[in-house]
C-alpha cells in the first residue's frame, strides 16, 4: 500500500536488508540508468564498479535522492519494512535522507562546508534528526565527540575548520557526519580515491568497524578493482547504465565471466609485474541514446556477433549467488597475460637531465623537504613515492620553479636553476597536475587552449592537428570545451598542453589517480609512448605505487620530507628494505 507521501509499509519487515527494484535514471537525451536491482545484507558490503559514465554515482545519487536538476528517477528502495519510491519529492526524502540512508562522497569538500567548524557540522545533522531527544547544549558537545571518537578523531577537532585538517582527517570528519543519524544504508562515493594506500586502509578499515558495531549496509562505489576484491562481500560491475555482472567479489574479480568484466581486471595494475604495455579497452562508454538494442556492451566486445547487437540480453543466474548478461560466457573467462618489461637498473645510467642536492623547503616551523638528493638521467621515467605530506609535491614545485627552495641546489643540463622562474626557461619543464580544470580554462575550447600553449613556444597554428593525434584526440576535439569531455580525455588534452612546450623534463603530478582502470591504462600507455617517441624524461608523483611499478624505472621514498629509500621499482616496490617503505607496500597489498 502507497500512501501520498511515497512512502509505502510492507504488510510484514525483512529484517534490514536493503533492496532495490528496477532503479532508473532520465535525461534529457533518453534513460541513462535502467533496471538496476541490488541487495545488501545488514552489515555487509555490495561494491558497483565500472567505468566513467556507466551510471555507478548516479544511482548512488537516486537511492539518495539527490539526483541533479534535469534528472528524474524511477524504481524503489526498501529497508526492512520501509519502501521508498525513487521519484519522491524532496518533502519525503529530507527527513528520509541522514537517518535511513547517507552519502559520504570522495572529496570531502564537496560535503563539508568551509566555512562552518567541523563540531557544527556534525551537530548540524545530529539536530536535523534527533527526533525529540532534545539535543542541546553539553549534550550536543557530548554526542559530538562521541561521533568523533567513533572515527578515531579527539574531541578537539570539534573546533577546527576542514581546511586545518590532512585529507584523511577530513574525510572521517565526513564519516562522521554521515553516521550522525545511524543510518541503514551508507553509499561512499569513492571515499579513498584521493587517498594515499596507508590512509586509505585506515579509513576502510573504520568502515568496516562502524558496520560491524552498527549493522549498517554499506554500497561502495569504486573503480580499485584491488580494493573491492579485499574489501567487499559482492560486486555489481556496471555498464552504460546497466548490471552486466553480479557475484560474489573475490570471485568475479578474480574469475570473471563477463567479457567486461574481464578486460577491466586485464587493464588492473599488478605490483608484483611491471607490464610492457597494459592491455586497454578499444572504444568509450556509449552516451545515453547511443546505447543499441542488444547487448550494451556489443560495441567493444571481441565476442560480439551481430545477434548481441540486436537481441536483448537478461541478467542471468549462472549460480544462485552470481548473475551475468552475456549469450557466449556462462562461467569464468581466461585473463590473458601482461607481458613483462626488462627491468633498469637501481643507478642512474649515461647523462644527468636534473640533478637535485641537499634540497630544503620549509613552511613556518615545519621542514616539507629536507636535505633532499635525486638524480634523473636523460631519457629516463623516475618516482616518487611517499604518503600524503611526505614532501612529494612540494619537491616537484620546487624543481619546477613554482616554489622557491630555502637551500640546496638544482642542476639541469648541467646548469644551476636559479632561485624561482628567474633566467628559468619554462619550455624545459612542465607540470601535469592531478585536476585537469586546474589547467584547463572552462570558457576556452581545446583548440583555443592548445593553440595558446603553441603559442608560448613560438610553434605554428598548422601543429594544432598533430598535437591532438599525439594524444589520441581527433580533429573535432578542438572545438570541445572541457565540460564535454570524460576524465581521461581532459588529461590527455592537459598532457597536450605540455607537450605543446616540447619540454625535455614532464612532471606528472598524480596525473592518473582520478581516472578508472581502463582509461588510466590509457593514459599510462600514453606516457610511455610519448616517452619513446621524443625521447622525453618523466618525473612520476604518486601514492599509488602499482602505477609507480608500471611507469618508471627508479624510485624514490620519501617519509616527513626526506628521502628514506631508492633504487629499481623492482626493489624498492617488491622487496623494499626501508621500515617505512615496507608499510606502504603492505598497505597496497592489502
Amino acid at each position: 500500500m502507497t500512501d501520498t507521501t511515497g512512502i509505502r509499509t510492507a504488510t510484514g519487515r525483512t529484517g534490514l536488508d536493503i533492496v532495490v527494484r528496477g532503479a532508473g535514471v532520465t535525461g534529457p537525451a533518453g534513460p541513462i540508468v535502467s533496471g538496476v536491482d541490488l541487495r545488501i545484507g545488514a552489515g555487509r558490503t555490495l561494491a558497483v564498479v565500472g567505468e566513467s559514465g556507466s551510471g555507478k554515482s548516479l544511482t548512488a545519487q537516486a537511492l539518495s535522492g539527490l539526483l541533479a536538476p534535469g534528472l528524474s528517477a524511477s524504481g524503489s528502495v526498501s529497508f526492512g519494512d520501509l519502501s521508498v519510491d525513487l521519484a519522491a519529492p524532496e518533502s519525503v526524502w529530507r527527513p528520509f535522507r541522514g537517518s535511513t540512508v547517507a552519502l559520504l562522497l570522495q572529496d570531502p569538500f564537496t560535503s563539508l562546508s568551509p566555512v562552518h567548524r567541523c563540531g557544527a557540522q556534525i551537530a548540524e545533522t545530529l539536530r536535523a534528526h534527533s527526533a525529540g531527544r532534545g539535543l542541546t547544549g553539553r549534550k550536543l558537545r557530548e554526542a559530538v565527540a562521541e561521533r568523533l571518537a567513533e572515527v578515531n578523531l579527539p574531541a578537539h577537532v570539534a573546533r577546527q575548520y576542514p581546511s586545518e585538517l590532512s585529507g584523511g582527517m577530513r574525510q572521517r570528519v565526513a564519516i562522521a557526519c554521515a553516521i550522525a543519524a545511524d543510518p541503514l544504508l551508507l553509499i561512499a562515493d569513492e571515499p579513498t580515491t584521493a587517498l594515499d594506500a596507508s590512509t586509505q586502509g585506515e579509513v576502510l578499515d573504520l568502515l568496516a568497524r562502524l558496520q560491524a558495531d552498527r549493522g549498517m549496509a554499506l554500497l561502495l562505489i569504486s573503480h580499485d578493482l584491488n580494493l573491492v576484491r579485499g574489501r567487499a562481500d559482492s560486486v555489481a560491475v556496471m555498464y552504460a547504465g546497466g548490471i552486466v555482472e553480479e557475484g560474489p567479489a573475490a570471485e568475479v574479480l578474480t574469475t570473471p565471466a563477463h567479457p567486461y568484466t574481464s578486460a577491466l581486471r586485464a587493464s588492473n595494475l599488478s605490483l608484483e609485474v611491471r607490464s610492457a604495455r597494459l592491455p586497454t579497452i578499444a572504444g568509450t562508454v556509449p552516451r545515453p541514446g547511443e546505447i543499441l538494442a542488444g547487448c550494451r556492451f556489443a560495441p567493444r566486445c571481441a565476442l560480439a556477433t551481430a545477434e548481441c547487437r540486436t537481441v536483448p540480453v537478461p541478467l542471468e543466474e549462472i549460480r544462485s549467488d552470481w548473475s551475468l548478461a552475456c549469450i557466449h560466457s556462462t562461467g569464468p573467462l581466461p585473463v590473458p597475460p601482461v607481458p613483462e618489461v626488462l627491468e633498469a637498473p637501481g643507478e642512474t645510467g649515461g647523462e644527468a637531465l636534473l640533478s637535485v642536492t641537499g634540497l630544503t623547503k620549509t613552511y613556518g616551523h615545519r621542514a616539507a623537504v629536507e636535505d633532499a638528493s635525486i638524480v634523473i638521467g636523460r631519457g629516463e621515467s623516475v618516482g616518487i613515492v611517499g604518503e600524503s605530506g611526505s614532501g612529494k609535491t612540494t619537491l616537484a614545485r620546487c624543481i619546477a620553479g613554482l616554489a622557491e627552495a630555502d637551500a640546496g641546489e638544482i642542476r639541469f643540463r648541467g646548469a644551476r636553476l636559479s632561485a624561482g622562474l628567474r633566467g628559468r626557461d619554462p619550455l624545459l619543464i612542465q607540470v601535469v597536475f592531478q585536476d585537469p580544470y586546474s589547467v584547463l580554462n572552462p570558457a576556452m575550447t581545446v583548440g583555443q587552449t592548445l593553440l595558446e600553449a603553441l603559442g608560448v613556444a613560438r610553434r605554428p597554428a598548422a601543429d594544432l592537428e598533430a598535437l591532438l593525434a599525439d594524444v589520441g584526440l581527433t580533429p573535432d576535439y578542438r572545438g570541445k570545451r572541457p565540460r564535454d569531455l570524460s576524465g581521461g580525455q581532459r588529461q590527455r588534452v592537459a598532457i597536450a598542453r605540455a607537450l605543446a612546450l616540447r619540454p625535455e623534463l614532464l612532471i606528472c603530478d598524480e596525473s592518473v589517480s582520478a581516472l578508472d582502470v581502463s582509461v588510466q591504462a590509457q593514459v599510462l600507455n600514453l606516457l610511455t609512448d610519448l616517452r619513446e617517441r621524443y625521447g622525453m624524461t618523466i618525473l612520476f608523483i604518486s601514492h599509488d605505487l602499482a602505477v609507480v611499478r608500471h611507469i618508471t624505472d627508479r624510485v624514490y621514498v620519501m617519509n616527513e620530507g626526506r628521502i628514506v629509500e631508492s633504487g629499481a621499482g623492482r626493489d624498492v616496490l617488491v622487496d623494499p628494505q626501508h621500515e617505512y617503505t615496507r608499510k606502504l607496500v603492505t598497505a597496497a597489498r592489502t
